[in-house]
């Protein structure tokens, strides 16, 4: 899950919350964001913070000056086959070029939230391990 923030000096309340097995750090100059990455036994929860004013994060933090869940991350095996078997399924994607995750350096692709009961869901291809 990944969550919109203005400042990552706005998540010390989430590290409280759960014991915290690691933190990681990216940025992406493409995504034009910042992220940290703390991970939790079972689950990672990603916090994002925009580093220009032209980032998807801070049109997000317009509409949601408090921040908040931006959206869910699925991990799959194939993009190209997932975003197909969906889009039979009457979800569309709303990627319009390729794109590499921050975290994984691997492709990614959102999904319409119109289609899922207003949620931003994002696949992000892994592989078979």
């Amino acid at each position: 899950m990944a969550i919109a923030v203005t400042s990552f000096a706005n998540i010390e309340k989430w590290l409280s919350l759960f014991p915290v097995e690691k933190i990681t750090k990216y940025s992406s100059e493409e995504q034009r964001v910042n992220a940290v990455v703390v991970h939790l036994e079972g689950f990672d929860i990603e916090f994002l913070e925009p580093t220009t004013e032209s980032s998807s994060i801070s049109g997000f933090l317009e509409k949601n000056p408090r921040g908040g869940l931006h959206h869910v991350c699925f991990y799959v095996d194939n993009l190209e086959s997932s975003l197909s078997r969906i889009k039979k399924e009457g979800v569309r994607s709303i990627t319009l070029r390729k794109a590499l995750g921050v975290i994984h350096d691997s492709p990614i692709a959102f999904l319409n939230p119109k289609n899922l009961s207003g949620v931003l869901v994002e696949f992000e291809e892994l592989g078979k391990n």
